[in-house]
């Protein structure tokens, strides 16, 4: 390339070891991996088979190094440290089970049949975090003033804040975001484009429930006009939902509980319609002296 300078290739693969679509990030450039046609973030198209990526005029980290993130749908976000003699380490990984997602999206229409999707990328402590988001072909980082935008430019929206405007809806009416942020696997949600105004609003009930140690079921009943879309994520692997991972409109989402086998209390969440449901359960007691 040019002194202190340099290029970047390689193959993004999915979780089976085959080339995939995703997006490749090393210094603030991006590209997609969807074949002929994908969109670079700082402007333009690349004409790469599916998976290939090509990243140039690429400025080191202090120690001579460059840092690739890699995101694939179905996998965790990677994170690689690239020496300048080609070998790669793979740092980090998923250190959570939970989903990326969106709290609070909305839909507004701009033009016929055009929409905007706003919201808010959380980490899995339900933190605004900096991430990804992408629906129908348009994405933006959402790190803070300064994030680029797939198509070219950059955003001003405080950290964990993303803004995708001019979308065409699927043929179902809905929307489909898709979510990456490091540390916790890919998430993805409908939203209905309920034009006019995204007057989609959610409540549920109840908001926490008590188990005792053996653990049980319980429900939560959303709220909601017909036709926003919600989604329901468990955060802990000893909560399991059993139905109503998603819905339209008023639903239900059921869970289980397993048995608490420590001698702590412990405490998690379900994220349901963006709203958080808390699951307590008491620990064992003590055996009874015989």
């Amino acid at each position: 390339m040019s002194p202190g300078r340099y290029r970047l290739l390689g193959t993004l693969m999915d979780a089976n070891g085959q080339p995939a679509c995703g997006l490749a990030l090393a210094s603030g450039r991006c590209v997609f991996s969807c074949g002929p046609g994908s969109l670079r973030c700082e402007g333009g198209v690349d004409s790469l088979p599916l998976g290939q990526f090509d990243l140039t005029d690429l400025p080191t980290e202090a120690d001579g190094t460059l840092t690739l993130q890699t995101f694939v749908f179905g996998s965790p976000p990677g994170r690689q440290v690239v020496r300048s003699d080609g070998t790669a380490q793979l740092v980090g990984g998923a250190t959570s089970r939970a989903s990326s997602q969106a709290l609070n999206p909305r839909v507004s229409e701009v033009s016929p049949g055009r929409y905007r999707l706003t919201g808010t990328l959380v980490d899995a402590n339900g933190q605004p975090a900096c991430g990804l988001a992408l629906a129908s072909g348009r994405c933006v980082f959402s790190c803070g003033p300064g994030s680029l935008r797939c198509e070219g430019g950059a955003s001003t929206l405080p950290l964990g804040q993303f803004e995708l405007t001019d979308l065409p809806t699927e043929a179902d009416g809905t929307l489909t975001l898709q979510t990456f942020v490091f540390g916790s696997l890919p998430g993805r949600q409908s939203q209905a484009a309920t034009g006019g105004g995204g007057g989609c609003s959610y409540t549920i009930d109840p908001t926490s429930r008590a188990f005792e140690y053996l653990g049980g079921s319980g429900a939560v009943t959303v709220s909601a006009p017909a036709g926003c879309a919600w989604t329901a994520q468990n955060h802990d692997d000893w909560i399991a939902i059993t139905s109503g991972t998603s819905g339209t409109g008023p639903g239900t989402t059921t869970y289980t509980v397993s048995t608490n086998a420590s001698s702590a209390k412990r405490t998690g969440t379900l994220t349901i319609a963006g709203k958080t449901h808390t699951v307590s359960q008491n620990p064992k007691g003590p055996d009874p002296i015989d």
